[in-house]
Parts: structure tokens; sequence; C-alpha cells
């Protein structure tokens, strides 16, 4: 009866299948409704509704309000791992963000702001010459921003090899579950090890795991702390730091 029903509102596709029937597909109105309801969760809402339209200071709060909720919602979307609560009290007290996540969220935001401020300075009532001078000043910032950019990336791409370097040359140290933890640490700074979560992602009962992660914070590489009942392991501020040096040390008395 389902199928019978939805026959008239299927929509085909230039696709298929191996006896060359169309592949076709319906969308009835609950499941519109439940897209419609997705679409309007999942995303911030850059505006003000007429009653708060007039008074200029509460328009203006909440359009910053709406700023930071898109700002979040977006970077969440876009895979940044933290709560909302800590991403708005970021950005209302103007903290420096500790993780990549929190810095995708300040750049979203920063982002938003920079697009709000030129689009007003171009509806304004501005002469030719200012305009002419907003635009050659906003390319000087975009050549700016894109030689450092450059100089970013081969910084990074530079560490990046160093970084490798130096996990090759303590390899021999380490088992291959603690060399893959090593390189999601410093992938993701603000990750957190229990000796649960490391035995299920490499199938090894608990006193393995917790042989790894103690090995690693003997060393340096991981810092413990109390995590309700137990502990939790996270990556050294100075990680990779820790392992150049490391390498380097080694290096140096090969050497000698």
């Amino acid at each position: 009866m389902l199928k019978i029903g939805r026959t008239a509102i299927q929509r085909k596709l230039p696709l298929r299948d191996k006896d060359g029937r169309s592949f076709s597909y319906a969308l009835p109105d609950d499941a519109l409704r439940g897209i419609e309801l997705v679409d309007k969760q999942a995303s911030g809402r850059i505006g003000a509704p007429a009653p708060v339209l007039p008074e200029a200071p509460t328009r203006e709060r909440y359009v910053i309000n709406s700023l930071i909720e898109e700002a979040i919602t977006s970077s969440q979307l876009e895979g940044a791992a933290t709560t909302r609560k800590v991403a708005k009290e970021m950005l209302r007290t103007g903290r420096k963000p500790r993780t990549r996540d929190e810095r995708m969220i300040v750049n979203n935001y920063m982002g938003m702001l920079r697009v709000r401020y030129a689009r007003s300075f171009l509806h304004s009532e501005q002469d030719e010459g200012d305009l002419t001078y907003f635009v050659l000043y906003q390319l000087r910032i975009a050549k700016r921003a894109i030689n450092d950019l450059h100089e970013y990336l081969d910084r990074k791409v530079a560490e990046t090899q160093q970084v490798r370097q130096a996990l090759r040359a303590v390899a021999h140290r380490f088992n291959v579950r603690q060399l893959a933890l090593l390189e999601n640490a410093i992938r993701h700074p603000g990750a957190r090890y229990t000796v649960a979560s490391h035995g299920r992602s490499h199938g090894v009962v608990a006193q393995t795991a917790r042989g790894d992660l103690q090995d690693l914070e003997e060393q340096g590489f991981l810092a413990k702390s109390t995590s309700g009942r137990g502990y939790a392991w996270t990556p050294a501020e100075d990680l990779e730091r820790r392992l150049r040096t490391d390498s380097s040390s080694r290096v140096g008395r090969q050497t000698g």
C-alpha cells in the first residue's frame, strides 16, 4: 500500500540498474516536514524579528547573539568538537582558543563580523574616493593574508616533516598502538585517552592499555589527571617539541 501510494510522487533519477530500470525516490509530506525541521534547527539564525528591530541596542544585541549561534553551529557541523556552553563563554569573554576546534569557531565568528562590517560600509553613503580607498585597503589586507597563509603552510609542512622524522626516530621504543596514539595526539591536542578507550581502539585488555599509557606518561609525552574514579591522559602541551628534542638528542648520542 505504501508503494502504491508513493507511485504518484516518485521522482526518477538519471541512474539505471543492471536491467536498465531507472532508480527513483519519493518525498512524502512527513519527510519534507522532517527535512524542513532539521534545516531550521541545524543552522543559526542571523537576523532579528520585527518586534526587536525598532530599538537599535536591542537589535544589535540580537544580531550579535545570532552571529555567535551561527559561528558555533556551522563549526560544529564542520566537525568542531566542543560544547555550545564552552564556545559561548569563549566568544563572550574574548579568551583565546585552547584547541583547534575552538580556533575554528573563533575564525568563523571573526569572519562573520568582518563581512558584516564590509556590508555596512558598502551600503553607507560613501563617496567614490572612500569606496576606492576601501577596496584598495581590502586588497592589501587580502594580499598580506595570502602571504601569511603561505608562510603558515610552509611552516606547518616543515613542522609536520620534523614530527614524522621524530616519530620514526623513536619508533623502535614504542609499539604500534603507542605510535598510533602519538600521531592522533599531534593532530588533536585536546584529545583525552583512558584505559578503556585505548583498549577498545586497539582490541587489547585493560592491563596492556594501561601499560601503554603509563609508559608514554613516564617519558613525558602524556599528562595524567583524575577522571571520575579513574584516570585520563592528555597530550603534553609541548608534545611536538618533546618529540623533536627527544629524536635530536638521540641522533646526537648516536653521532657522538
